[in-house]
């Protein structure tokens, strides 16, 4: 009985992240204070110029200070980070591409900035065998120093204080086979992959600094079963071409106002919009998602397949533990 106790208190806690080296000395800004949001002169309102914004859940074991500052240092522009926890709700990281040069209090809030680095320390870009792998198993891998480079980087953010994401490659897949692949590669290189459909990441969380942009924008394809009223949907699809292709049925599905916002983002949000009064969310029509997995191979999730997987698609964001590369969708009559 002792045994399944304690087995029993160990499945409640938290998995385990292994200790991450530590990559520089962090120091506090100008002002000698580091407990507050940072702020840099020169930038709009102060807010530094922003990389990228990460946000994690309640309870995420990777939502604490020591990856946020690992995130910065391997970084080649970020010059140093925010860090903001709420106990109990969510964690936050800001990489910042201009030095902070002093703060504003805010309690929960950490503002360093990047000093020497640690004896040793080698920046993980560029990786020998990142790009050989990602130009060896897909159609279109971009590199930095590749002439598409710059342009397959952009995100559609026009934020004041964002500033282009800093990313070791993106991939432009287009098929499942090609998104295995190149989670594949990511996986053994150790650095993270982000999925980018409508590129529209409010805080670029669509576009990951220090490692692959996965780009899903090809994976556009459409089946509709007049017999169900079953639409699947590639989660590439903005939602003005979702919307045209599914009037072409005389049906809808609830979704976004703006009509290049990117179907997957918002409906892994849960998705509000011009519909949602009369139809409700666009998470609440999902019928079930198909997504690469980290080990990089192709799962499916519905209420009788991994039901706790298509829960998580109902609203778990950017934290959804895989890559979505279909939706299935209820639709509804076109009003």
């Amino acid at each position: 009985m002792a045994v399944v106790a304690v087995l029993a208190v160990l499945a409640q806690l938290p998995p385990q992240i292994p200790t991450q080296p530590k990559t520089h000395h962090w120091l506090t800004p100008a002002a000698g204070q580091s407990g507050g949001v940072c702020r840099a002169t020169g930038t709009f309102k102060e807010h530094g110029d922003i990389i990228e914004i990460k946000e994690w859940g309640r309870g995420d074991p990777l939502g604490t200070e020591e990856t946020c500052a690992t995130k910065c240092g391997r970084s080649s522009r970020c010059k140093g980070y925010e860090f903001y926890s709420v106990p109990k709700s969510f964690s936050r990281c800001e990489m910042h591409a201009k030095k902070p040069t002093h703060i504003a209090l805010r309690e929960g809030a950490t503002c360093k900035v990047k000093g020497a680095p640690m004896p040793g320390f080698v920046p993980l870009p560029p990786l020998a065998d990142l790009g050989p792998c990602l130009k060896a198993n897909l159609r279109e891998a971009h590199l930095p120093g590749d002439p598409e480079f710059r342009a397959a980087n952009k995100c559609r953010n026009r934020r004041g204080d964002i500033s282009n994401p800093d990313p070791v490659a993106v991939a432009r897949v287009h098929s499942v086979s090609e998104v295995e692949a190149a989670v594949q590669c990511v996986v053994a290189a150790g650095i993270d992959a982000c999925a980018r459909a409508g590129a529209h990441g409010f805080e670029n969380d669509a576009c990951c600094s220090g490692g692959v942009i996965i780009d899903v924008r090809d994976l556009n394809a459409l089946e509709y079963d007049p017999a169900t009223g079953l639409a699947t949907a590639g989660a590439g699809h903005t939602w003005g071409q979702l919307y045209y292709k599914l009037s072409q049925h005389g049906r809808v599905v609830p979704g976004g106002t703006e009509g290049g916002v990117g179907v997957a983002g918002l409906t892994l949000g849960c998705g509000r919009g011009m519909l949602t009064q009369w139809l409700g969310l666009s998470c609440d029509r999902l019928r079930g998602v198909e997504f690469v997995d980290a080990d990089g191979k192709r799962q499916l999730a519905s209420k009788d397949v991994n039901p706790d997987m298509l829960y998580m698609a109902k609203g778990g964001g950017g934290n959804f533990p895989g890559i979505v590369t279909k939706f299935e969708f209820d639709t509804d009559p076109v009003p």
